[in-house]
């Protein structure tokens, strides 16, 4: 009975299974087994303090080293300030060593416009009072004491009104050549008004001849419109064009391009516009029987797609209608678009 007791109990302590089936049967294995777990899980826990606290320890000698590196600005940063006030202190004590400098000078010029005033007294008296030359001897050998001091110090003076005479020569010197530069701008002004009024009255000229043409245009218009009636929307544009080119004598091409960005319309298309040259100015024309507000604001977009893809800023903006309604007219006003409606 003895050995089977001791066989048993060393299979309890050695047989993990034998131990747990034994448990079941006491009804102990279930908490047996969650105490291993909360061993395991109080392990992983305790391993993850110490990983806590070695990394706590990390980020406090880090917040040490930035305090230090903090510490030692502030101790820069204070020998900074200190240095600057020393320097803003000398500067004041040269403003008023300048200063004092400067009263000391006007003192000497009083001091000498003084003298010169005395000594021209004296002169005048010297001439009225030859007769007592003999009693004034010694007092006029004192007098030409002090005019030697003073003609020494109006040499000093003397010198230094050469050197304001020569600044004030290269001064003048600049001068001269500031207003040969100014005569020069106003010539190249006078000229420039000049060509910006040949130019006015060149499109004065154009202006004139693109009007009497547009009343020939009608004219013509007109006649097709007796004969065929209402033409559809690209048949007139394609017959005002060619009246355009025949009658106006203007070089219309068209220029297409696609607008990527959906600049015009909202959305990528393709954008169509004609383009005439006149004396070398670039003159976008858009054709329609029809002008609305919208068709004038989407004229003026093609015209900054073709700016900006072709280089060339157009010097006018054309919209040529038969009819165009007042709300497009406001608009074109705005936009720097011009609406012929005398077709």
């Amino acid at each position: 009975m003895e050995s089977l007791k001791r066989e048993f109990l060393e299979l309890l302590e050695k047989d993990v299974e034998f131990r747990y089936a034994v448990a079941g049967y006491l009804g102990l294995s279930e908490v047996l087994k969650r105490l291993d777990t909360i061993a395991e899980e109080q392990r992983a826990l305790r391993e993850e303090q110490v990983r806590l606290r070695e990394e706590q320890t990390k980020i406090w000698r880090e917040i040490e080293r930035f305090r230090e590196e903090q510490t030692r600005i502030w101790k820069e940063i204070q020998g900074l300030r200190e240095e600057q006030t020393k320097i803003w202190r000398e500067i004041e004590r040269f403003r008023e060593e300048q200063t004092r400098i400067w009263k000391e000078i006007e003192s000497f010029r009083e001091e000498q416009t003084r003298i010169w005033k005395e000594i021209q007294s004296l002169r005048e008296e010297q001439t009225k009072t030859w007769e007592e030359i003999e009693r004034f001897r010694e007092e006029q050998t004192k007098i030409w004491r002090e005019i030697q001091g003073l003609r020494e110090e109006q040499a000093k003076f003397r010198e230094e009104q050469t050197k304001i005479w020569r600044e004030i020569e290269r001064f003048r010197e600049e001068q001269t050549k500031i207003w040969k530069e100014i005569q020069s701008l106003k010539e190249e002004q006078v000229r420039l008004r000049e060509e910006q009024k040949k130019t006015w009255e060149e499109i004065e000229r154009l202006r004139s001849d693109m009007e009497r043409g547009f009343e020939l245009v009608n004219r013509h218009i007109s006649a097709l419109g007796a004969r065929w009636g209402l033409m559809a929307e690209e048949a007139f544009r394609e017959g005002l064009r060619g009246l355009l080119e025949e009658e106006l004598g203007l070089r219309v091409e068209r220029w297409t391009a696609y607008d990527e960005e959906g600049y015009v319309y909202g959305y990528p298309s393709e954008l169509e516009v004609d383009v005439a040259v006149v004396d070398g100015r670039t003159i976008l024309v858009e054709v329609s029987s029809h002008v609305r507000p919208s068709d004038v604001f989407e004229f003026r977009r093609k015209a900054e797609v073709y700016e900006r893809k072709v280089g060339v800023k157009p010097h006018r903006l054309l919209m040529v209608t038969p009819y165009a309604d007042d709300a497009a007219l406001r608009a074109g006003m705005r936009l720097g678009v011009e609406i012929y409606t005398k077709v």
